[in-house]
């Protein structure tokens, strides 16, 4: 009698025991992660996401800074003027009749001329032709087709347009249909600087166009982009 009742105690508490392990491991091999590291998965799914999303943001954030930079060089670069050279001086002597100049316009003319190619060209143009000798004698600088820059009066008054206190700058050439070159518009903007920075020419100049013989219709279109370019005579 004692001992059936124990074989049934025993055989209770063994079907007890294989159904509590059947449920276990059920419970386990079903679902291991959620049961047993619910909270920590998904706290490492959360850095994750953190991580690529600022990762992200960052290459935007970067990309966006760089591009305004970009843009404020770029705005910025057309008011950055080259360095002159030293310009070639056309007249060695007989300037100490002219007094200082102290310009408040820079005018803008050609030499209704044909261009020059070289310094010897240039010069052979400028000085050996009678009537543009003549005409030399009026301009401050010139400026030829390849960026040369020629010394005339300097920085000493001209007795052409006198009424406006002007920087002669002569673009050496005719541009009635022909655009200078970004040399010739270079070599300008460093004479025009230079002015400045040596306190010839003063700093709220604006640049006015002139009109000799033939209009520089070109010429004018290239330079009323500056921020100085204010009237246009004839």
């Amino acid at each position: 009698m004692v001992e059936i009742e124990m074989n049934r105690i025993l055989d209770h508490e063994t079907r007890r025991s294989s159904f509590q392990r059947v449920e276990e491991d059920g419970v386990s091999e079903d679902t291991p992660l959620i049961n047993r590291f619910p909270s920590s998965h998904r706290r490492e799914r959360y850095v994750s996401t953190i991580i690529t999303v600022g990762f992200l943001l960052g290459i935007l954030l970067t990309g966006f800074i760089i591009g305004v930079y970009l843009l404020v060089l770029q705005s910025n670069s057309d008011n950055i003027l080259p360095p002159i050279e030293d310009p070639i001086p056309l007249l060695g002597q007989g300037l100490e009749a002219f007094p200082p100049l102290e310009a408040k316009h820079v005018v803008i003319l050609q030499t209704d001329t044909r261009q020059c190619a070289n310094r010897t060209d240039c010069i052979d143009l400028l000085m050996n032709d009678s009537q543009m000798a003549n005409q030399t004698l009026l301009y401050n600088y010139l400026v030829s087709t390849n960026g040369l820059v020629f010394e005339a009066l300097g920085w000493k008054k001209s007795t052409l347009y006198a009424e406006l206190s002007p920087m002669i700058l002569a673009f050496i050439g005719n541009f009635e249909v022909v655009a200078p070159s970004d040399l010739q518009i270079a070599a300008a903007k460093s004479v025009i600087t230079n002015g400045v920075d040596n306190h010839r020419l003063n700093t709220t100049f604006i640049i006015v166009g002139k009109t000799i013989k033939y209009p520089p219709n070109k010429l004018f279109e290239a330079l009323s982009k500056l921020p100085q370019w204010r009237l246009t005579y004839n």
